[in-house]
């Protein structure tokens, strides 16, 4: 509990009326990256400098403790915009400290929320076309979406085939039923409000991430046959998402079961 309140107790909810004013002069953007990802997250950068509207834009880039020193000077000279924090974990639980379970995620995020009203996080993936406006973003996004969590990247497979059973477990209230019909989307690309109903999701994805059973069930992997993702989407296809699968209960349980809110 004390590691859950203190990625919170620095948390100043956006106001309704802030709310309504936020753009792109309110925005930063977050990524992670470990030793494996590192020239993903050059080429991600790159792209960032390419686009111009997002001049005046926070890049803030968490990095694992394998990342040397030598990685971090390199990185820090091809892309200098970014603002280099350390992800220590030392105090966290072995299963929160192990990358492959992906409970890292709502932690840096938490972190960075923290200190900005709106922040869109990218995984090292994610390339910007230098031609896209930002602009207009949030505003758009806040006009569609009241609880002001949204996943912008679709994918092909519903929520339900890749959702480990014992996850489940940790959602006793969800509707199964909603997870076969749903797509689940991406957790690559999140843009949040750190307004109070973001931050009550913000509280329960991390608390998802901090349950030794929740986000990470026992046998959890995402070495699997994909193609069983789209198989049978009414079984779980041995695939689990980790983060990805959580957020989208999350989001799925406080938009009412209306996804085309926070998709």
């Amino acid at each position: 509990m004390n590691l859950l309140n203190s990625l919170l107790k620095n948390s100043n909810f956006v106001s309704q009326k802030e709310r309504e004013t936020l753009g792109l002069k309110d925005l930063a953007i977050v990524s992670f990256s470990s030793l494996n990802h590192m020239s993903e997250s050059i080429r991600s950068c790159d792209s960032f400098q390419q686009n111009p509207s997002l001049n005046n834009t926070p890049f803030i880039m968490y990095l694992s403790n394998d990342v040397s020193e030598t990685i971090k000077t390199l990185y820090s000279e091809l892309c200098p915009i970014a603002k280099i924090i350390p992800l220590n974990l030392s105090d966290y639980p072995g299963y929160v400290q192990d990358l492959s379970q992906y409970r890292f995620k709502p932690i840096y995020q938490a972190l960075t929320l923290q200190k900005y009203k709106v922040i869109l996080n990218v995984d090292t993936s994610i390339r910007f076309d230098p031609n896209f406006n930002f602009s207009n973003l949030i505003s758009d996004v806040i006009k569609q979406n009241p609880i002001d969590v949204t996943l912008l990247a679709s994918n092909s497979h519903n929520m339900f085939s890749v959702t480990h059973p014992k996850m489940f477990e940790c959602f006793p209230h969800i509707n199964k039923k909603s997870t076969i019909k749903s797509t689940q989307y991406k957790s690559g690309l999140i843009l949040w409000i750190g307004s109070e109903i973001g931050w009550k999701i913000m509280k329960r994805f991390l608390t998802c991430a901090l349950h030794p059973e929740c986000m990470g069930p026992v046998g959890s992997t995402t070495n699997c046959d994909y193609s069983l993702m789209t198989k049978f989407p009414n079984r779980f296809s041995g695939c689990h998402r980790f983060d990805q699968s959580a957020l989208n209960l999350i989001l799925l349980e406080e938009s009412k079961y209306r996804p085309s809110l926070f998709q």
